[in-house]
């Protein structure tokens, strides 16, 4: 797995760290890896985005390395990489929505 998975999962647990999440989602960026987001916190997934518990997820946020590092970093808002298209979201948006209300 890539450093910038190893980071995202770190911050995303960091930011949930004492609040809990309703919810299930993957956050895959392109050719990084994913992780996976849920009310055990964020963990890293294979390539092919399967885990040892073949689980679902309520929503896809999937983007590039670029995208990602920039909202990670706070240079932009994942609201405008969304509505540019930089950002996709497949599934339960409220899902997105709450994920994205932890990390602010």
């Amino acid at each position: 797995m890539s450093s910038l998975m190893i980071r995202a999962a770190d911050y995303v647990n960091e930011k949930l760290s004492g609040r809990s999440f309703d919810g299930r989602v993957r956050l895959s960026i392109e050719k990084e890896g994913q992780i996976v987001v849920d009310e055990y916190g964020a963990r890293m997934v294979s390539q092919d985005g399967s885990t040892t518990s073949n689980e679902d997820v309520d929503c896809l946020v999937s983007t590039d390395k670029d995208t990602f590092s920039a909202v990670l970093d706070g240079h932009l808002d994942p609201m405008t990489a969304f509505m540019t298209g930089r950002l996709q979201i497949s599934g339960d948006l409220g899902a997105a929505a709450k994920l994205g209300t932890v990390l602010r």
